[in-house]
């Protein structure tokens, strides 16, 4: 008999994990009314789900414990820093945030610790008077940059992908340099990995170990020589073929 593969979805409309277990001949469970009975030999890949639990002897990808602590920010920044892993600077703190815009710094204030896609995120200018009450705090690294997303399984690197300006940019109103996402006009393209250098992909991986995950994608900045975590996803869009193909061959080894 071959393996049962099951996907957990973050929520019901998640449409990662439909493509996901559709691509592994696999079936999505229901987050309601559920009439899933777990068999010893299931594989259970938990698309981004903290609240759902499982019980009896199935294999489990991704502990929803586990991806409670890295979808929030400030218990991965925590983790993270304790594993030795180089973030950006962060704090908690309003009056270290003062001291930063002294020095010239842009500031991101997270006023939810669990937003995604720019959710709940402010930028503070240096010239600002005032700042927000916030969660966290990070320092804005500017200039010229690159922002990757090193998507990991079972403690290897498996697609590397590069943040650039989607078509049609300079037209967005919303365009923005300092805050990168969809929104604002950057997607993420496949690199090859020659581009990284190894230190920068040991941390991604070091990162996914030392939040007890077995899978997810990490979002890296580089500068020069210099590279910093920025968060950790563990349901990260699967709209490319390439980022799709990935987790499914890499998640066949399981079966």
């Amino acid at each position: 008999m071959s393996r049962r593969i099951r996907v957990i979805p973050y929520n019901a409309a998640s449409a990662s994990a439909r493509e996901l277990s559709r691509a592994l001949g696999g079936k999505r469970i229901r987050l309601n009314n559920s009439r899933y009975i777990p068999r010893e030999s299931d594989l259970l890949i938990n698309w981004g789900n903290s609240n759902y639990v499982v019980t009896g002897t199935v294999q489990r990808l991704n502990l929803p414990a586990c991806i409670s602590l890295a979808s929030n920010k400030l218990s991965t920044m925590m983790l993270l820093q304790e594993a030795s892993v180089k973030t950006v600077e962060w704090t908690e703190s309003r009056s270290e945030v003062f001291s930063w815009m002294d020095e010239g710094y842009h500031v991101y204030a997270r006023k939810t610790l669990q937003g995604h896609s720019g959710n709940g995120i402010q930028l503070i200018y240096p010239d600002d008077s005032d700042i927000p009450n916030a969660k966290l705090y990070t320092k804005a690294i500017t200039g010229k940059r690159r922002e990757w997303r090193i998507h990991v399984v079972n403690g290897k690197v498996i697609l590397v992908q590069k943040k650039k300006r989607r078509s049609g940019y300079d037209d967005n109103p919303d365009y923005s340099d300092i805050i990168r996402n969809h929104h604002t006009g950057w997607i993420y393209s496949v690199s090859d990995t020659e581009s990284i250098g190894e230190e920068v992909l040991d941390s991604a991986v070091k990162s996914i170990s030392s939040l007890g995950l077995d899978f997810g994608a990490v979002d890296i900045i580089t500068q020069q020589d210099n590279h910093w975590v920025l968060e950790v996803n563990t349901a990260c869009g699967l709209s490319g073929e390439s980022t799709l193909n990935a987790y499914v061959e890499a998640f066949k080894e399981y079966t």
